[in-house]
């Protein structure tokens, strides 16, 4: 028997099949609206180094305070200022530096003793590079 000789061809590869897919609800694509965070229009003012520092805005969310409870606060300087802490009685926290004339904090308040509760001065110091400062005090009351 004689094999017959046919002219070699290419298979052509299968067609994909295209399967239905779900169509998505308009509610599932919509996007997620987050609230934006509170941004101020500041521009520190530019002065020289050696220059007296300058406050202009202190901004916390609360200044009653109870043990497990988070203190966060912004504060807004002239562009001369190197550092900004906040005091309260013997003790102080160095507030983060954001930007020029930009400051922030954010503290978890631990476990209060009964006979540190009341109400404290809360100092806001802010210094240039040279040390000279200048302060803003608000009450503080520890629960």
């Amino acid at each position: 028997m004689a094999l017959s000789e046919a002219p070699l061809t290419k298979a052509t590869p299968p067609v994909p099949v295209p399967t239905p897919s779900r169509v998505p609800h308009a509610a599932e694509t919509a996007p997620v609206q987050t609230p934006a965070p509170k941004t101020h229009a500041f521009s520190a003012p530019m002065r020289r180094p050696d220059a007296p520092p300058h406050i202009y805005a202190v901004d916390v969310n609360t200044t009653d305070l109870s043990s497990g409870d988070t203190l966060w606060g912004k504060v807004l300087t002239s562009s001369n200022v190197a550092s900004v802490e906040m005091r309260v009685a013997t003790y102080g926290v160095n507030l983060q530096k954001t930007g020029v004339g930009r400051f922030s904090l954010t503290y978890r308040i631990g476990s209060i003793p009964f006979f540190v509760r009341g109400t404290y001065p809360m100092r806001i110091i802010a210094r240039n590079t040279r040390g000279d400062e200048t302060e803003r005090t608000l009450p503080l009351t520890i629960h």
